[in-house]
Parts: structure tokens; sequence; C-alpha cells
């Protein structure tokens, strides 16, 4: 993993418009490799690549790859709770190269702490498209756009190709790169994050910064990457799945705070991922910070009594969990 490592995304609601013809296509872990009815001629059209469906996360996930690009399952991190819809898994190429992760299981995706004194850098979004991951329940925050982001200038540009969410609003400038940040249960994160050093296929190794992330738009190992993170569906769950208790501490660390989660029923990383979106997005003031929509941590409880100066009560908007945080000195 990167040292802007980790930490993401969703699986709750079910894909709308899915019929009983696509359920039964589901049930192979390998479709037919995809044709066309015409032949085009090599020398004017692109070859159509062969594709191979993979069903995984216990039937709950699919998506499809090109058909000599492998599986490999992984050990699970410490932040995956483990479940029958758990899952770390590495996609391959022909190579042997990792060009991809797909994790499960997950309350919060983070490729950061937050670090309050963080530069600001450049940030660009290089490419992105809707999925049909946007019909997914609102409450899960689920990552439902493609997209290849960039952050930084020169020759330090790192980059994220993965399903995530677009900033509430654009902005032109960040201290992290973040794509997959978010909320739920089971929190999902699929993509790849590619550090200024990282050589890419096809690209000429002599190409840094802007040069070379344009010039891997226009690979077809980007495109095919592109068409699997785009292609992954939801499926319908087996009867009598159900998320495994939450066993983690009441209180734990980050960076920047401790946090006394109480009897709220989060999980550590969500509550660390809570906090870490109202720094990305919202805005802060003396009587603390929020993000609309999302919710806030604010000096004063539910009553209007101010707390010690170095805490702060967070309350999430949709659900109306509550978690105490204080600053680490």
């Amino acid at each position: 993993m990167p040292i802007a490592a980790f930490s993401l995304l969703i699986a709750a609601a079910l894909l709308t418009g899915c019929t009983s013809d696509d359920a039964a296509a589901e049930s192979s872990v390998s479709a037919a490799p995809a044709t066309s009815q015409s032949q085009p001629d090599p020398t004017t059209a692109p070859a159509i690549p062969e594709l191979k469906r993979h069903l995984v996360a216990d039937g709950t996930l699919s998506f499809e790859s090109p058909v000599e690009w492998t599986l490999q399952d992984q050990p699970l991190e410490s932040h995956q709770t483990p479940g029958p819809t758990t899952v770390n898994i590495e996609v391959r190429d022909a190579t042997g190269t990792t060009v991809a992760s797909l994790s499960t299981g997950m309350g919060a995706v983070l490729h950061y702490e937050y670090v309050p004194d963080a530069p600001m850098l450049p940030y660009k979004i290089r490419d992105q498209e809707k999925t049909s991951l946007e019909h997914s329940l609102a409450e899960t925050h689920s990552p439902n756009t493609f997209m290849l982001e960039t952050l930084g200038k020169g020759a330090e540009i790192q980059g994220s190709v993965a399903l995530g969410m677009p900033l509430a609003e654009p902005k032109d400038s960040l201290q992290y790169l973040a794509p997959s940040a978010v909320n739920g249960a089971e929190g999902l994160y699929f993509g790849h994050f590619i550090e200024p050093t990282d050589a890419l296929t096809d690209v000429d190794k002599a190409l840094t910064g802007d040069a070379k992330f344009t010039a891997y738009m226009k690979t077809t190992q980007y495109q095919d990457l592109k068409a699997m993170l785009v292609s992954l569906r939801q499926l319908a769950p087996k009867a009598g799945l159900a998320a495994p208790p939450n066993t983690e501490p009441v209180q734990c660390l980050g960076a920047s705070y401790s946090y006394d989660l109480k009897d709220s029923g989060m999980s550590c990383t969500e509550a660390k991922g809570f906090v870490q979106k109202i720094h990305d997005e919202g805005g802060g003031g003396a009587g603390g910070f929020e993000l609309v929509g999302h919710g806030g941590c604010y000096t004063m409880d539910e009553d209007g009594a101010y707390v010690e100066q170095d805490d702060l009560i967070c309350t999430v908007e949709t659900t109306g969990k509550k978690f105490g945080i204080t600053m680490r000195n």
C-alpha cells in the first residue's frame, strides 16, 4: 500500500433495474468472452478485449476484467471487519503487476489522517464517469463515480484511479488525495493509488507530472482498468447474511484526536472517517467545524453547555449518532 494508504467505501443497496435474467447471468464466476457481430478491420479499429466476469464477496459483487487478468486473495487488513462478504483482493494483469485492489468490510476508507499544517496542493479531476452504483442508498455514502484524480505539481504529482465520490464543491487545491473516504458499516474500496515514482504500463519512464498522466490516459491499460471499475455491480445478498457485531473498543486514538465512542455504535474507523470528511470538505470556526448534510463537531453539547476547550461533541446528521473527540497534545 502507498504511504497515503487506505481507508474507503459501500455495499448496501441493490442494483436497480436488475431483472431475473440479469441475476441468472451473475451466477457464473466467469462469463463467456465478449464478442462482436461484425468483424472490423484490425488496422482501422481497436480489438475488443475478451472479458470474464468475477463473482466475489459471497456473491454480492461482480465485475468484469480482461480475460488474462487474475484475482489474488490477500489477508484481511486490521481495519477490515471479518464477515462472509469481507474480501481483500488484488487484481493483476498478465505480467503479474497489481492494477487494482478490491476491499470490503470497512467502516471508512482513507488515504491519510488529518494533519492541520499540511500544505495545499494543486488538485485536478482528469477523468470521471458515473456508475450504476449511484443508485445505492444515500445513507451509505457509496462510491458512485469512477475518477482519475491527481494532486501535486511538477514531477511530484500523485494520482488515484478509483471509485469514489466527487467533492460536494469543486476545488482546485487540497491537502491530501482521498477519493474514497466514505462512511458505512460495509465500506468498499476499488481502485489503485499512484505514487510520483511509480512506473506506468506503456508510458515512457522519462515522463513525469502532467505529461505522465496525459500519456497514461491514452494507454490500453488505463482504458481496461477504467472499464473494470465501472463494471462493478451490487447483487442481492444471500438470505441470512448480517453484519458481524461491532467489537471495536469504545475509545481509540488518531494522529490528531482521541475518540470517545461511548454508546454511538460506531467503529473507530467510522468515527475517524466522519471527522476527516468534515476537515476535507467542511468549514470551521470558534465553535467547532461542520459540513452541511454530513454533520459537525462542536464545543458545546446538545443542551448548549460548553465542554472543555480541547473537547468537541460530534453529531452525525443522517443518523443522530454522537461521540466525543479530544485534541491530542
